[in-house]
């Protein structure tokens, strides 16, 4: 009877333990800031509970959504990511998530992102030897540009699927940043994201890059990494001093992880609450055929008004590249922006 007696006190225990981790997890603050720093963008800011208490120096994560999660509702902006994770699971960063938002048809600007940034800085007291900047898609090109523009900015990166201007190459190369980026991709072709990681590294320059190529996994799979653990702990290892980029842990995401559906929370829950499917829109747009030759090719080529859509093209990356907006391409060929390019379609580009 004792025994039986002590057990019960035990399991009664351990169970206001865990709730009282879970509600450890889930008293963070999600705030919702419109209009309040010039040239630069809306966004959401998750506030850890103990800064709440203390208001100790903390570190800053930016996350920079894909193109799906673009327009004026920062609600969307909850769809996937860092702030996410961290409200749907027991993802506990502790630090702050700066979450922008993108207006439709634009693109991620650096200088707005860090106009954001400094009102944050301002107005918290964050620790600016431990800001990070991770993002997927679009925000992953937004990475790369971040972190090749403003590289002192930041202490380290992760680029999910995406792509970046070369130029660059020379201050991305200062900061840790691991690149990654789906074989399967049809959207953002995984070669964008080698050429970065070539140009950084040509010529023996020294750098402190990593890039993992996964077989088999496409766009949207590139998502798993923002409820994996092992994001947080290969970001917080790093700080503005030498000696952490010295002595670096180098933790593995492989494969397998993108496969893992544990129903225990510890990297998302996915087989039990998100369906991927359904809550995720793939951020750039599919080509659902090859064509069977190149229509005009030559004619076309011969126009600087008109492009010819290869094979990985998506409208943001077209727009980019023309120093244009995705809004005006369809506004010009009578197209929406959720429209499916195809591999031989003519754009009218300016």
């Amino acid at each position: 009877m004792q025994q039986t007696i002590k057990m019960r006190i035990i399991l009664i225990i351990l169970l206001s333990t865990l709730f009282s981790s879970v509600l450890l997890f889930s008293q963070s603050e999600t705030k919702s800031f419109y209009n309040n720093v010039n040239q630069g963008y809306n966004f959401l800011l998750n506030i850890p509970d103990e800064y709440k208490n203390s208001e100790q120096k903390t570190p800053l994560i930016v996350f920079l959504h894909g193109f799906s999660l673009s327009g004026s509702d920062l609600n969307r902006v909850k769809k996937y990511g860092v702030i996410d994770a961290i409200l749907r699971t027991n993802i506990n960063p502790h630090a702050f998530v700066l979450a922008p938002q993108c207006p439709r048809g634009e693109h991620w600007n650096p200088d707005k992102v860090l106009n954001v940034m400094k009102w944050i800085k301002a107005n918290y007291n964050i620790d600016s030897s431990r800001i990070y900047v991770v993002g997927m898609s679009m925000g992953g090109y937004g990475t790369f540009d971040f972190v090749g523009k403003y590289p002192d900015e930041v202490t380290a990166a992760i680029a999910l699927c995406g792509a970046g201007n070369e130029k660059y190459a020379a201050n991305m190369a200062k900061v840790p940043l691991w690149i990654m980026h789906g074989l399967a991709d049809r959207d953002v072709p995984a070669s964008r994201s080698k050429g970065i990681e070539n140009a950084i590294k040509k010529d023996g320059r020294l750098n402190y890059t990593r890039a993992n190529y996964f077989p088999g996994l496409n766009h949207a799979d590139m998502v798993h990494v923002f409820y994996m653990p092992v994001m947080y702990k290969w970001l917080f290892q790093f700080d503005r001093t030498e000696d952490s980029k010295m002595n670096i842990n180098n933790y593995e995401i492989t494969l397998e992880d993108f496969h893992k559906r544990p129903i225990d929370g510890s990297y998302g829950a996915f087989g039990k609450e998100i369906n991927m499917n359904k809550d995720i829109k793939i951020d750039s747009l599919q080509n659902t055929f090859h064509a069977k030759k190149q229509i005009e090719k030559k004619e076309i080529k011969k126009s600087k008004n008109i492009y010819l859509v290869n094979q990985g093209d998506t409208l943001y990356a077209i727009a980019k590249r023309y120093n244009t907006s995705t809004a005006k391409i369809c506004r010009l060929n009578r197209i929406d922006e959720n429209s499916i390019l195809q591999i031989g379609q003519k754009l009218i580009i300016k």
